[in-house]
């Protein structure tokens, strides 16, 4: 399964700013908006929650899909997860959530067809990696106050449906 982490500072924080084994690649995907909302309206959810799918049964046959492609390279299978936003420090935000999906046997993305570009970030966050170190070994009292980071925009659903789904409070 491939992990979409759509929140720099969270994939920072999950990667250790690239130090970790096997993470030392940082990769930014832009990806088609017709594709990204197709993705959303798929996923299925890490847990249960009662106002996207009504009951739990439907929840485990939405669920059983996973398993259907664990089986069958050729089945689709999207996990929608909630995971907390974080500060370039690694501490959680209290007040922000971001949203990472977990793609199998996603044609679109195997296939490149719904990807717009890669860019490798990897020299980036090593450069933003050396600035915080030499600020935390300097005892600096604004460590993150040159911190660079990548734009990021708030996305809003153009369909409500997907609101919904992602349980936005829509």
């Amino acid at each position: 399964m491939t992990w979409i982490k759509t929140n720099f500072l969270w994939m920072m924080f999950r990667s250790g700013w690239g130090e970790k084994q096997s993470q030392e690649c940082t990769l930014g995907l832009w990806i088609k908006r017709e594709a990204f909302d197709r993705y959303l309206a798929h996923a299925v959810h890490s847990k249960y929650i009662p106002e996207v799918y009504g009951s739990e049964h439907e929840y485990n046959k939405e669920n059983a899909k996973k398993d259907i492609a664990k089986k069958d390279n050729g089945k689709e299978f999207i996990r929608l997860q909630w995971d907390p936003d974080h500060h370039p420090s690694g501490a959680k935000h209290p007040h922000r959530r971001a949203i990472q999906l977990g793609l199998k046997n996603v044609s679109g993305l195997v296939t490149g067809e719904d990807i717009v570009e890669i860019v490798d970030f990897t020299p980036f966050v090593s450069d933003q990696r050396k600035a915080i170190l030499e600020k935390e070994r300097s005892s600096a009292k604004e460590i993150y106050e040159d911190l660079i980071t990548p734009k990021e925009e708030i996305y809003i659903p153009h369909n409500p449906d997907i609101g919904r789904r992602l349980y936005l409070g829509m």
